[in-house]
This record gives structure tokens, sequence and C-alpha cells, in this order.
């Protein structure tokens, strides 16, 4: 009895996180379980006319939010053309 009674009352303080934790998992999940409004599918809606496959990038500049003093690309310029495969590889070392 004493020994259940004592863990109780170290867990007792962390309820609160345990009970937001649950919450904010159900959130997540019910996001993750809802129907788009969006049929990626269908044909309805705005169809572009023409599509050529080509991927530019002009004047792209990129700091990841966790290093924000470390600049990643810095006024980057890139067209890739329709059926080529490219590949970024950027080094973040100073």
């Amino acid at each position: 009895m004493a020994i259940g009674s004592t863990q109780i009352t170290i867990l007792a303080p962390y309820s609160i996180e345990f009970t937001r934790a649950a919450t904010s998992a159900a959130v997540l999940f019910k996001l993750i379980d809802r129907q788009s409004a969006i049929d990626p599918f269908g044909k309805d809606g705005e169809q572009p006319s023409d599509i050529a496959g080509v991927v530019e990038l002009e004047n792209v500049t990129f700091a990841y939010p966790t290093r924000p003093g470390t600049t990643v690309l810095d006024n980057l310029s890139l067209k890739v053309p329709a059926g080529k495969v490219t590949a970024l590889v950027v080094s973040t070392c100073i």
C-alpha cells in the first residue's frame, strides 16, 4: 500500500501533461483522418492549358528556422528541364 501511494504521489504532478498529450494526440489523429475538401483526382475546377514539366527557381534564399544565422541557399536560381532528375546537395558546415 505504501509503495503504491508513493508511486501515485510521484506521478500526480505529471497528470496535467498526460492529459495535454492525450488531447493533442486526439486532435492530431482527427486531423490525419479528416476527409480532404479537394479531390486530387477530380476533373473539376480550373485546369492548366499547357503543362511543360519544367521547374524553375529564381533567387531563392533559405535558412532553417532552427539555424537562422546559417544560410543554406543564397540567391539560388535553377532551371530543371522536363524529364530530368536533379538533386540538390547542400552543405551546412561553417
